[in-house]
């Protein structure tokens, strides 16, 4: 899916979970409805709602428009843990890989993640974490354990929603994740593969903590800090380029 596309996505997600809040009980969603509200063709949307609905994700039913699959605390332990031993592979094979080039692109990604703090932005926030770990796939040179970690991170997309943007907050300044993307950088230029494997998997079991929080499970790592959502900012043109 397109950087753009994905976007918009993202998007749909929040509006179609928005309109089946308590506030909005009964609103029909239609993918008519989607493409009027964003002012958009349906084309593009109709497009999402396919993927979404080829990964299992969302059903749409004749007179009740779409409806989203609903996750459990064990759906979400579950999804976590796929996404951290495949990501540990990754961290593994990338170790000592990174080149001057994909090191700045990782740490511009790094620098967009930390403004999106800053300026209250969830939206882009995500995005451009979504694009540190994709390059970070990539430098692995595992087009499989890309692949894979996509599918994931569209579920997680999904939970995200569901649960106001977790692991996101809105009352801070700064990355509260104490296995912040630049130690992430750090490690894989020590050219250890355990460390970077170790940092990398820390870092997502943090953001699992603040989501099973967010559900009602006081299960939290060390060094975790309660997290809130936060709004919403514009990314620089470059960081959505890949």
């Amino acid at each position: 899916m397109k950087t753009k596309t994905r976007k918009l996505s993202g998007k749909v997600i929040d509006y179609v979970m928005n309109s089946y809040s308590e506030h909005n009980a009964g609103t029909k969603v239609t993918e008519e409805a989607i493409a009027n509200h964003f002012k958009v063709s349906r084309t593009p949307v109709r497009e999402i709602i396919k993927h979404l609905e080829h990964e299992g994700l969302i059903r749409t039913t004749p007179y009740r428009g779409i409806t989203f699959k609903k996750f459990s605390k064990q759906d979400v332990e579950k999804i976590y843990s796929a996404r951290i031993a495949l990501e540990e592979l990754a961290a593994r094979d990338a170790a000592g890989k990174v080149t001057p080039q994909v090191r700045e692109r990782l740490k511009y990604y790094a620098y967009v993640y930390r403004e999106s703090i800053k300026h209250g932005n969830a939206r882009e926030g995500v995005l451009a974490d979504e694009l540190f770990h994709e390059l970070l796939m990539d430098c692995s040179g595992n087009w499989y354990l890309k692949n894979m970690v996509k599918k994931i991170r569209l579920l997680e997309t999904l939970f995200n929603a569901a649960e106001k943007g977790v692991g996101l907050s809105e009352n801070k300044t700064r990355d509260l994740n104490p296995f912040s993307h630049d130690r992430i950088i750090e490690a894989l230029d020590s050219g250890n593969p355990e460390k970077a494997a170790e940092t990398l998997k820390n870092h997502i079991a943090w953001s699992r903590d603040k989501v099973l929080s967010s559900m009602g499970r006081q299960k939290k790592s060390p060094n975790s800090t309660p997290c809130k959502r936060f709004g919403e900012m514009t990314i620089p043109k470059e960081v959505t380029k890949t």
